[in-house]
């Protein structure tokens, strides 16, 4: 527990010299706002982890990464964290907070998108009776997804390459 503790705490500091605060969660509260992790509350899994809904003891919604253990050095976590911290853009989900536990487990919480995934919202969940988005959605959607990449790549400094 002591370990656990100092580990956060270096954590915080690292982040706080790099003027990042992000709110920290504990462990025990995702667990129980996912419902240990429950498939039923899995939105998504990907490469670098699985996302998962939750609802906070408050009554928010949030989205929590679980990312895969790997060997990466706390100091690779921490550039992530300052990099993730530092975007803000109507067209991309916000980061509201972390969780760092034992054995290299860390968790990325971030607000919580109500709407499907882009292939569901364009091709519908069921292709035999989707719901077909107009020309116009359609463009909106792709105007909104070049503008958060326009930002990521041309604005933001210094520019982040997504994956």
């Amino acid at each position: 527990m002591r370990r656990r503790s100092r580990e956060i705490q270096q954590i915080q500091e690292a982040l706080a010299k790099e003027h990042v605060k992000p709110p920290f969660f504990s462990y025990v509260e995702l667990k129980t706002a996912t419902h240990s992790f429950s498939s039923s509350n899995e939105l998504g899994k990907g490469g670098f982890g699985t996302v998962y809904k939750a609802e906070l003891g408050d009554g928010s919604v949030v989205a929590v990464k679980r990312l895969t253990p790997t060997k990466q050095s706390t100091s690779d976590f921490l550039k992530e964290m300052v990099n993730i911290s530092g975007i803000k853009h109507r067209h991309l989900i916000q980061l509201k907070g972390c969780c760092v536990r034992e054995n290299q487990q860390r968790m990325l919480i971030y607000e919580y998108a109500e709407n499907k995934s882009l292939a569901e919202a364009l091709f519908g969940s069921d292709p035999q009776c989707a719901t077909v988005l107009n020309w116009k959605q359609r463009y909106n959607i792709c105007l909104g997804i070049a503008r958060g990449l326009a930002y990521l790549h041309e604005e933001l400094q210094p520019g982040m390459i997504h994956r």
